[in-house]
């Protein structure tokens, strides 16, 4: 077979954060995400999801997906992997290191810190309709991210995807209320994750990096309603 056969018949590229949460007591968990360009999901397939996965248990309200197209809430099945956190507390000192592609990023932070920037990883790749709007910051996920910098990526990503949509002659709306909308949606989807996790694990941590992750969704609309302000001044002074 040529070389040219197998450069043509290449899987689809993929792009990967491995991270790595290190504890003072030196117990260390890893835990990779695979991202597929094509669909900028990670693959939750395996082992059948447990019981608090299925979709009807605790569903959000608004929820699109029925249980016959989808028996498991794809946002639960994608947490799964935090399960094996849940010993753990919520404010315990840890060590994570983030490792993507070709550049590490690493800090000393609590724990609901990691599960938080991992949660919101999966989460945004996990194949639920209403968070789907994160995949492309996914796909350049950048870990441990201020209430600045997640304004900054969230308005240029919304905005963005409205260029590329009038470039494709698709309805398109430069106005940011659209964004607002979308981030009021997902909270509702973080409370409901937030309530199905705190029910079924024993320790908080996992529940509390939701809650912390929220904050990031109740934040933004009122930074819309404010005109940006927090950052209106890296571009007018």
């Amino acid at each position: 077979m040529s070389e040219e056969t197998l450069i043509g018949e290449e899987e689809d590229y993929c792009t990967q954060f491995e991270y790595r949460i290190e504890f003072k007591s030196g117990e260390l968990f890893e835990h990779t995400v695979i991202l597929n360009e094509n669909t900028i999901e990670h693959d939750v397939s395996g082992e059948k999801p447990p019981k608090w996965c299925e979709l009807e248990y605790q569903q959000c309200p608004n929820c699109p997906l029925t249980k016959e197209e989808s028996p498991y809430c794809p946002l639960a099945r994608s947490l799964v992997p935090l399960t094996q956190l849940d010993k753990s507390v919520s404010f315990e000192e840890i060590h994570v290191e983030v490792i993507a592609n070709e550049k590490t990023i690493s800090t000393d932070t609590t724990l609901q810190q990691a599960i938080s920037s991992m949660a919101g990883l999966l989460i945004a790749t996990s194949g639920c309709p209403i968070t789907s709007f994160f995949k492309p910051m996914a796909w350049y996920h950048h870990p441990f991210s201020t209430q600045e910098e997640t304004i900054f990526r969230a308005t240029s990503a919304y905005l963005l995807k409205q260029y590329f949509l009038e470039k494709s002659n698709q309805p398109f709306n430069h106005s940011l209320e659209g964004l607002s909308k979308i981030y009021d949606e997902v909270h509702k989807v973080n409370r409901s994750i937030a309530r199905r996790i705190s029910l079924t694990f024993e320790s908080d941590s996992a529940a509390n990096a939701i809650v912390l992750l929220d904050l990031f969704t109740t934040m933004l609309p009122i930074a819309i309603e404010d005109s940006l302000e927090e950052i209106k001044h890296i571009f007018i002074r």
